[in-house]
């Protein structure tokens, strides 16, 4: 049985097809599947999202979703 896509691989397939992802609609589970789950940098987010890592960063810490949260 095929393991079931990313979440991140899902969306970059849907933004290779053309479709612009919204980032101001991504919910706070969307988020944190990508980079706290999927392990996906601010800037790789930015990029499916077309908005800078920084943008994706301030987002982060409005839905306080910090670093420090990270079980190493």
């Amino acid at each position: 049985m095929p393991s079931e896509r990313s979440l991140y691989d899902q969306l970059k397939s849907r933004r290779v097809k053309g479709e612009e992802l919204d980032f101001k609609k991504i919910t706070y589970e969307e988020l944190y599947r990508l980079w706290h789950t999927e392990k996906k940098s601010d800037a790789m987010i930015g990029e499916l999202y077309n908005v800078t890592k920084g943008a994706v960063r301030r987002k982060r810490d409005r839905m306080d979703m910090k670093m420090y949260d990270i079980e190493l």
